[in-house]
C-alpha cells in the first residue's frame, strides 16, 4: 500500500529548510509550486465549456425548459420565516454561482458575478 506523499507547502517552516538544504546539497533544483493566479474582480470571466454549452443550447431552444430542475419542500409546524429568509440569504452570499449571470457584449458571453443579490421570498398562507 503507497503512502500519500507530502506535498512541500505542508511542512513545517523547518522541515521545508532542512528539505531544501538537502537538495541543495544534492545539487537538486527546487521546482516551483504550480499555481493557479488571482483573477481580478474588473476583467471578464469566460465560460467554462460546460456553460458555453448550456448557453448555446437556450439560444439554440429559447425558453426550453429541458435543464430545469422542479422541487417541492413541504414545512410542517411553525415557521420562522425571518431564519428562513436569513439562511437562503446566507446561502447565496457564500456562494458566488449563485449570483452569477452570463452577459453578452461584443463578442462572446461572459460571467457576470453580483457583489449581492436581495431574493424576495413571497410567502403563500395556503390554509
Amino acid at each position: 500500500m503507497s503512502r500519500p506523499t507530502k506535498r512541500t507547502n505542508d511542512l513545517s517552516a523547518k522541515k521545508r529548510a532542512l528539505l531544501q538544504a538537502l537538495m541543495q546539497k544534492e545539487g537538486i533544483a527546487a521546482r516551483p509550486e504550480p499555481t493557479i493566479p488571482r483573477r481580478s474582480a474588473a476583467e471578464p470571466i469566460p465560460l467554462s465549456f460546460a456553460q458555453q454549452r448550456l448557453w448555446f443550447l437556450d439560444r439554440f431552444d429559447a425558453g426550453a425548459s429541458a435543464y430545469t430542475i422542479l422541487s417541492a419542500v413541504k414545512l410542517s409546524g411553525l415557521l420562522d420565516l425571518a431564519a428562513l429568509h436569513g439562511s437562503l440569504k446566507t446561502i447565496v452570499e457564500r456562494h458566488a454561482v449563485l449570483r452569477t449571470t452570463f452577459v453578452e457584449h461584443a463578442g462572446p458571453p461572459v460571467q457576470v458575478i453580483a457583489p449581492t443579490l436581495e431574493l424576495p421570498l413571497p410567502l403563500v398562507d395556503l390554509h
